[in-house]
This record gives C-alpha cells, sequence and structure tokens, in this order.
C-alpha cells in the first residue's frame, strides 16, 4: 500500500500530525510532506483548520474512503497469500453486539488459545453496515443471524431462538408456553421498531392477526440491559434472543417461553468473503460452540441436581 495512504489514515484517525508522526515513526515533516504531495497529485485539498484542530475536507474524506479499500484489498491480498503456509496469521471479524458478547467471545476465546499466532480484528455494528462491510471486502467474514447477500458462501452456527421472556416471579412465569390473548394483555418491554428482531416479530405476529403496534409496549430502548433489568424487575415482559439472556435464564433471574403458533427462531451462520482462503474453519469454530454448550448444560445440570439433593 502506498506510503502516503498509510500516512493519510493515521492523520485522518489521530487529526494530529505529530502524533501520526510518532505513530509511523516518521519526522512532522515527513508526514506533512506525505500529505502535501497527496493533495498535489490529486488536485485537492485534504485537511482544513478547525480552530486549533484540523479536520477532512469533503474531498479527503472520498480519498480516505479510497485508502481504506486500498488498504483492506491489500489485507485480503496478503491473507490470501498465507494459504501457501496452510496457516492463518489473521482475521478481519464482523458481527452484532448482541452476537459478539453472548457466543463469538467464548468460541474465539478458545481458538486463540489453540492458534496462540493469530490476531484479530473485530468489528462490532449493524448488521447492515456489517453487510456492507464484508461487500467491501473490509471484512474476512461476519457472525450474523441476518440473510446473506447474494454469491457469498453461508456456514450454519446454530439456531438464533427468540422467546418471551418472563420475570420467575411473574404468573406466567410456570407456563409451558403463552397464548396470543395472555401475550396482547400484558406490559411489554422492546427494542425500537427498525430493530432487526423486531421486524421479525411483526411479520410472525401479522400471520396472528396482530401487529407490533397492537402491543402495550410501555418500554423502548435499543439497550438490551436494560430491557433485562426490567423485566427482572417485573415491570413488564419483552420478546428476547435466548442467547442475548442465556446467563440470566441459567441463573434463574429470568424465563424463556415459546409464544403459540409464532415460530421467530432464525439462524446464526458464519457469512465469508469471495476468495476466503479458510472455510474449514468454520466447522472448527461449530465444534468448539457445541463443546461450550456441551460443559455449560451438564453443569447447569450438576447444580440443578446438587439443589435438589439439599432440598
Amino acid at each position: 500500500m502506498d506510503v502516503r495512504l498509510k500516512t493519510l489514515l493515521s492523520v485522518a484517525q489521530t487529526k494530529n500530525f505529530t502524533r501520526s508522526a510518532n505513530e509511523l515513526a516518521l519526522t512532522q515533516p515527513a508526514v506533512s510532506h506525505h500529505i502535501k504531495q497527496l493533495e498535489t497529485e490529486y488536485g485537492i485539498r485534504i485537511f482544513e483548520k478547525n480552530g486549533k484542530n484540523i479536520r477532512l475536507t469533503d474531498a479527503g474524506m472520498r480519498l480516505v474512503e479510497y485508502a481504506e479499500k486500498s488498504r483492506s484489498i491489500e489485507n485480503t491480498f496478503l491473507s490470501d497469500i498465507r494459504v501457501m503456509a496452510e496457516k492463518p496469521c489473521h482475521f478481519s471479524i464482523g458481527v452484532t453486539i448482541t452476537l459478539a458478547e453472548n457466543i463469538l467471545s467464548g468460541i474465539m476465546a478458545v481458538y486463540c488459545q489453540k492458534h496462540p499466532d493469530l490476531t484479530l480484528d473485530i468489528y462490532c455494528d449493524s448488521r447492515k453496515t456489517l453487510i456492507k462491510k464484508l461487500i467491501d471486502c473490509e471484512l474476512d467474514w461476519v457472525l450474523i443471524n441476518y440473510p446473506a447477500p447474494e454469491g457469498f458462501n453461508v456456514y450454519p452456527l446454530c439456531k438464533d431462538k427468540s422467546r418471551v421472556i418472563v420475570s420467575p416471579d411473574h404468573p406466567l412465569a410456570n407456563e409451558k408456553k403463552i397464548t396470543f390473548e395472555q401475550f396482547k394483555k400484558e406490559k411489554m418491554i422492546l427494542c425500537y421498531k427498525n430493530n432487526y428482531a423486531m421486524q421479525v416479530l411483526d411479520e410472525e405476529l401479522q400471520k396472528g392477526s396482530l401487529r407490533a403496534d397492537d402491543l402495550n409496549v410501555v418500554v423502548e430502548t435499543n439497550s438490551l440491559k436494560v430491557i433485562k433489568k426490567l423485566v427482572e424487575g417485573n415491570v413488564g415482559i419483552s420478546i428476547l434472543q435466548v442467547a442475548a439472556c442465556q446467563a440470566e435464564i441459567n441463573e434463574g433471574k429470568l424465563v424463556a417461553l415459546p409464544l403459540e403458533g409464532v415460530n421467530m427462531d432464525r439462524s446464526i451462520h458464519f457469512i465469508c468473503r469471495p476468495g476466503f482462503a479458510y472455510p474449514d474453519l468454520f466447522q472448527e469454530l461449530k465444534n468448539i460452540y457445541e463443546d461450550i454448550n456441551f460443559c455449560n448444560t451438564n453443569c447447569n445440570k450438576i447444580e440443578l441436581d446438587a439443589g435438589a439433593g439439599k432440598s
């Protein structure tokens, strides 16, 4: 990659020529010279003064986008070249925050122990942004519960199970399932309507002649922690991915129940960029996930049996 573009990316991030010079092991005049060369070559002004600071011009932002794509393409090329050694050294991974905290972190902790020379970039964002970055080859693969773009390889990991979540103190907590009529009467604590899970919920509810707008929603938020705490406090009930609240379910703080006649299960899968060199990786990651789940299930069973024995 052109060293001047590397300099540009650094200055765009630090907003400081001196700091970038230190990071790049260059002199400040050298950094300034690289930026000046780019401005002369492209006939644009890249930075402008903003008080004591600097900021990118519109043309500068476009050049930064080009530089980021150049770096991504180079990283992709270098990753592919490493196939000759049959040993992955670096992955750029995309994942939603919920899946990062509740699934991917555990998997990669084990995987990195098995492959100590591996380095990772883990990028957490919305599904829409992750898919765009995958299409632009800025990511090697993503873990997501969202349909793959056409032409991309998909490797299933598990089912994304969404359930009605209630407090153990709620009257419905002892039910085996919740009916539509019961569901409609409850106070709801939900994610905002533009959330993918809420879109899936709305589609399923409409099959039963019910819309999300018809529900008695008392709280809307984009904070998963807030939803779980409010449900735990018996303020209302919610619908969440089981993976997002498995710890609280295991600890007896929340109860997960199916909603009768509604199927909100979706596939959680890996999607990799075209030309990705290590497709066997995904089977190894799936095996790790299944081993973790098996261990957790057995530990929970042992704890429950021990508790029953004491009583």
